[in-house]
């Protein structure tokens, strides 16, 4: 199958089973990461939409003395930053996904965890994103060492995926069950 059947395949699943994804899924996401966060430092977040499985509001919960980040897309410019916001973060065109609109920007080099959402990963840490790239090109910008974990429901990892020369896998990858490292 070609990513953009993978893609349309995944998303649908994912739609079709959001329904069914409970509070406590995310919340046991949120455990199996919580030993790999570094005791201070800065985490990179995602606003989980459509479906996507989200530990942010129980990690931010269980430890508020970490610097959490949110992403900011600029798509005219087909780039991604993170800021650590002052506020609520705010749905945003194009594509509605929440995202602080004040704070700071931090730089690549000060993260030391980035959370990744996908639509599907495969066992060797890649992933099939929606299509823009914002987040392959982000991580290629990470310094060597980053801890990057790809969160997904445990029907989202597969066995492996076609791969483009521009994809970058994760590190790990984290489900309700289980945290695997690559």
């Amino acid at each position: 199958m070609d990513r953009s059947s993978l893609r349309r395949s995944y998303l649908a699943l994912r739609e079709e089973r959001a329904a069914s994804a409970r509070a406590e899924d995310h919340a046991q996401i949120a455990e199996r990461l919580l030993p790999y966060l570094p005791v201070a430092g800065t985490v990179a977040l995602y606003a989980g939409v459509r479906g996507e499985a989200d530990p942010g509001a129980a990690l931010v919960a269980a430890r508020p003395e970490i610097r959490w980040v949110w992403p900011v897309v600029a798509p005219r410019e087909r780039t991604m930053r993170f800021r650590h916001p002052r506020s609520a973060l705010v749905p945003r065109p194009p594509f509605g996904i929440p995202e602080p609109v004040d704070g700071p920007f931090v730089e690549p080099e000060a993260i030391h965890v980035v959370l990744v959402p996908g639509v599907v990963f495969d066992q060797g840490g890649y992933r099939l994103g929606y299509g823009g790239g914002y987040y392959d090109r982000f991580l290629a910008s990470l310094p060597a060492g980053t801890l990057t974990v790809g969160v997904a429901w445990s029907w989202q990892i597969v066995a492996q995926l076609p791969r483009e020369p521009h994809d970058k896998p994760v590190a790990a990858l984290v489900t309700p069950k289980r945290y695997q490292r690559i």
